[in-house]
């Protein structure tokens, strides 16, 4: 950058220069150069970069290292960004605010692991009032981690990335990524969750959870009985079970049937599920408790959820949403997936009181029942404001059935209800079924689709 620059929430790491030049500043800034004009490192990591030259003497400069050299330019670094620094001689070090350079093994696993950078290179500086330690103070030590920097519970910046390396149910504690990894078998879901809304943007969570084996490993992940639901109320936060990336789950989460596998709550949260297994949740409260349902997934809030490439199989609620509860004000989108096997009240597979959007995904055999009015074997939509869009999808061998033996009872939609704006486009619904003992003229009605008050649309499709 030979004029103003800034870099702000971003990763400088692994570049390098090379050449034939044999003067002391001939090949230098590996990671970043800076020139004249203003620059400025915001909430950024430049590291593990290389250069044949990087210390300050040699080169003549303003400052240098292997990752940042420069001069004839007014640079500043904020306090949220980690700098790699090679010449512990320099004294436009201290002038900038670093401190005393150190071991990197010193921090790795508790500040740059946060932060997916792989390795670094010489010695690192860690400026005042960092992520690494509430205080500033950076311990040096050969030890682990955990001895060596003080937990901390500050905000991290964006593009953070956890690995679950283990498949046990470990409580989150408020640490550090080094002791919520120490206190337990590994980095556990729970905890990856718990460090990742503390992120000041994107955070994706992966998983590897036998690490005898090459490559990132898949398995089942059993949540316990001594835990609540996965709770998620801030934060963009992809988790991502699709390890190989071909549109498969590799990761299954198992519930117990007691709690909702997840709550995502708030409006400032966005979860994405990427090729992940949803099996064995229960949503336990009845349908008269409002805002609780979803075996699955329950979205409350005002909260933001897409579910992509996923299976959601063999869960249940006491009241509404099988798979997945969608609260008035919430915004739901199921790309890719299956949802198959749910039991609930209403909406076997999917309940939609907010805004949610159905795409190229099968829902097959769910099941809506209670004892006089089960509504929407496969998905219901209706509330004040429920807005149902199904496309590309097969919605299939849902059944909506009355138990009871109430002449009066009213079983509507075996595939679907909408009982607000509702649009069903390339799709097919077939094979569902209503039934129940009530004798009225319309105490079991729509087969496939039933639709009540707001304004539908029914395009090439088959029903």
């Amino acid at each position: 950058a030979s004029r103003d620059f800034t870099l702000t929430n971003s990763t400088v790491t692994g570049n390098q220069v090379s050449g034939p030049g044999t003067g002391a500043s001939s090949s230098i800034g590996g990671g970043v150069f800076i020139g004249s004009g203003t620059s400025q490192i915001n909430n950024s990591i430049v590291l593990g970069n290389t250069a044949p030259v990087s210390d300050q003497a040699s080169t003549g400069l303003d400052f240098s290292s292997e990752d940042v050299a420069g001069s004839n330019g007014s640079v500043t670094f904020n306090s949220n960004s980690i700098i790699g620094v090679t010449d512990t001689s320099d004294p436009d070090i201290a002038a900038r605010g670093f401190q005393a350079s150190i071991d990197p093994s010193a921090v790795f696993q508790t500040t740059f692991a946060r932060f997916g950078v792989a390795s670094s290179n010489g010695q690192v500086a860690v400026l005042n009032g960092g992520p690494a330690t509430n205080s500033g103070t950076v311990i040096a030590g050969s030890g682990p981690a955990a001895n060596a920097v003080t937990p901390t519970s500050a905000v991290l910046p964006n593009g953070v990335n956890f690995t679950v390396t283990t498949a046990n149910d470990d409580a989150f504690g408020g640490g550090d990524l080094a002791s919520e990894t120490a206190d337990g078998g590994g980095l556990s879901l729970r905890e990856a969750l718990g460090l990742a809304q503390s992120a000041s943007g994107s955070v994706t969570i992966s998983f590897d959870l036998d690490s005898s084996t090459s490559g990132a490993q898949g398995g089942v992940i059993q949540l316990s009985d001594t835990n609540l639901s996965l709770s998620v109320t801030s934060g963009t936060i992809t988790i991502d079970g699709d390890l190989n990336n071909d549109g498969t789950p590799d990761v299954v989460i198992n519930g117990t049937s007691r709690f909702s596998l997840f709550s995502v709550t708030g409006a400032s949260t966005n979860v994405t599920f990427e090729g992940l297994g949803l099996v064995g949740g229960r949503a336990s409260q009845p349908t008269s408790v409002t805002g609780f349902g979803g075996g699955a997934v329950n979205v409350r809030d005002s909260a933001s959820v897409t579910i992509s490439n996923s299976i959601l199989s063999n869960n249940s609620a006491r009241g509404a949403g099988g798979a997945v509860y969608n609260e008035a004000g919430s915004t739901l989108n199921v790309t890719g997936s299956t949802i198959e096997h749910n039991v609930a009240t209403d909406g076997g597979g999917v309940y939609n009181l907010g805004t949610a959007t159905i795409t190229n995904t099968i829902i097959r055999n769910n099941v809506a029942s209670d004892d006089s009015t089960p509504s929407g074997g496969g998905v219901f939509s209706g509330g004040l404001s429920g807005n149902l869009t199904v496309t590309g999808s097969t919605i299939i061998g849902n059944v909506a059935f009355a138990t009871g033996s109430a002449s009066g009872s009213v079983v509507r939609g075996g595939g679907i209800t909408a009982s607000r704006d509702f649009t069903l486009t390339n799709s097919t619904v077939t094979g569902n079924q209503v039934s129940g003992p009530g004798t009225g003229a319309s105490s079991s009605i729509g087969g496939g689709v039933f639709i009540g008050s707001g304004t539908s649309q029914i395009n090439n499709s088959i029903v």
